[in-house]
Parts: C-alpha cells; structure tokens; sequence
C-alpha cells in the first residue's frame, strides 16, 4: 500500500508516466492481461440438461435445478458420436422427460423465451429430433423444436402450439440439414416474444437466424408455463400428451441429441452466436 502512494501518488498515476499506459504494463516481459473465456448465457436460464452431467438414469439439470430429466424404457447416454457423450432414443418407445410441479415452474407468465438444443439426426424409420415443452394439463399447448427426416425430406420446425387448439405457427424450412466440418451435428435455437399482440418466432440453426414468423392469432399468446397451477414436461426426443387434430398421441424421436436449455427471456442474436460458439469444438464444429 505504501508503494503504491508514493509521496501520495496512486498507482494508476504512476502507470501513465511518461505516457505508459497500464495495459502496456501488464505486458512487461511479454505477459498479457488474462482474457475472458466465453461462457453458456446464465441470465434467465431456467433448465439446462446435458449427457455429461447425469447421474444413474436422471440427467442432472447444470443449472443447478432440483428436477432431473429421466431416461426410461431404453433411453440411455451414449459416447459414439462425442466423449462427452449424446442422448440416444430408439424411436419405439424411449422417454427422457423432465417434469416440473406447479411449485417449481418459471415465475414469469408471459414472454419472452428460448430454446435451444443440439441435434444428431440418426438413419432410421422414426428419425426425428424432438425437443418440446408443455403444459401438462394442456396437451394443445407446447413449444417445439425439431429435425425430421422420416419422409426422406429434411424439415427443421420452431413452433408454438397455442393451448386453445387449432392454432399454430412455425418457423420452418425443407433444407439439407447442415454439416460443419464434416460433422452432422445442429445447434437449434428459437425465440418467442410478443409483439402487437402477436407470437413472434425468430429461428436459428447453428447460430444464425434463419427465418421468423408471427402467429395469426391474437389470443392465448403465452409461454406453457403460463398456467401455474398445473406441471410443466420437457421431452427429449420425446412428446407426451399432445393433440393432432382430435388425436391425443405421443411422438418418440430415433435419434441423439446433446445439451437442451429454456430460457425465460429472449436472448439476443449475440447470445445465441456465443452460446453456439462456446460449445461448437465439442460437437465438433
């Protein structure tokens, strides 16, 4: 402390002698300042599940969440397609599902928010990629994201389901799934925010936004977990408890599939780009 005020001069004085600024200080004998490791966006973020945190058949949530994502019937972590290992569903009857009390849902009851999840299309009868989100109680009410490749077409979906029935919209595109140096891993993300009255869907893929679209009705534009007397599911390559046209059914997606967040907030296209960036060389991209 002394030498730093020398005859009261603070150290940040002294720094500027002779016009040497501190950052040039810091690299005396050739050591630069330490820079920032880009980290996963934290803000808002709700859930996130990954296949590198799971304990026995529950995959942790590394947010530090108390509500796991439980693999039944099959459903298992694999480390075929990277070491820090992938969800991988059959297809047939696989579930990875995290269900959420009334107690323990977001305390947010309207948008915005985000989603996002890394994909691996398999080759397969029932090749989906599925991530969704619903109103346990409102099989008509859910957000989705997903790769499907069963009519030998590859079809990518951002979609809200809004819980009155009969009304949705999508962000969705029949493209050649993307490969990034070789690998056929996709980072999917979407986000929903409310404007006019409106559902406004932006889609990303590996990134970069891709699309938007805005829902054609005015009412019930609100995120699942608007309701907050009944549970919340998040399905892995799986979806419970939904309604196509008067068909209640459940979807289950042969495919693997790796780290799954929701946001309740809408992240910006620079958050989305980082989140990507942080975790590209290990899907290797």
């Amino acid at each position: 402390m002394a030498f730093e005020k020398i005859n009261g001069t603070a150290f940040a004085d002294i720094a500027k002698l002779s016009g040497v600024a501190s950052a040039d200080i810091a690299k005396f004998n050739g050591s630069d300042p330490p820079s920032s490791t880009p980290t996963i966006v934290t803000d808002n973020l709700f859930c996130w599940f990954g296949p590198d945190d799971v304990t026995g058949s529950t995959a942790n949530d590394k947010n530090g969440g108390s509500v796991g994502a439980v693999m039944s019937n099959g459903a298992s972590v694999v480390t075929s397609l990277r070491s820090d290992g992938s969800f991988y569903s059959d297809g047939v009857n696989d579930k990875i599902l995290a269900t959420f009390s009334s107690s323990q849902l977001p305390s947010t009851t309207t948008w915005p928010a985000t989603i996002e999840a890394w994909m691996y299309p398999s080759n397969g009868g029932n090749n989906l990629c599925i991530l969704t989100i619903n109103d346990d109680n409102s099989p008509v009410d859910w957000l989705r994201l997903m790769l499907d490749k069963r009519n030998n077409n590859e079809i990518t979906y951002h979609q809200f389901y809004s819980k009155h029935g009969g009304y949705y919209q999508w962000v969705k595109r029949d493209v050649d799934f993307p490969t990034v140096n070789g690998s056929d891993w996709v980072y999917m993300s979407a986000t929903f925010e409310l404007v006019n009255s409106r559902t406004l869907i932006t889609g990303y893929i590996n990134g970069t936004a891709v699309g938007t679209a805005t829902t054609s009705f005015t009412f019930s534009n609100e995120p699942p977990w608007a309701n907050q007397n009944t549970p919340l599911n998040v399905g892995i390559n799986y979806m419970t408890k939904v309604y196509r046209g008067s068909r209640l059914q459940s979807y289950y997606g042969q495919s693997h599939m790796g780290d799954v967040r929701i946001y309740t907030d809408k992240l910006t296209a620079a958050e989305i780009l980082n989140n990507y960036n942080v975790q590209k060389t290990s899907y290797g991209h």
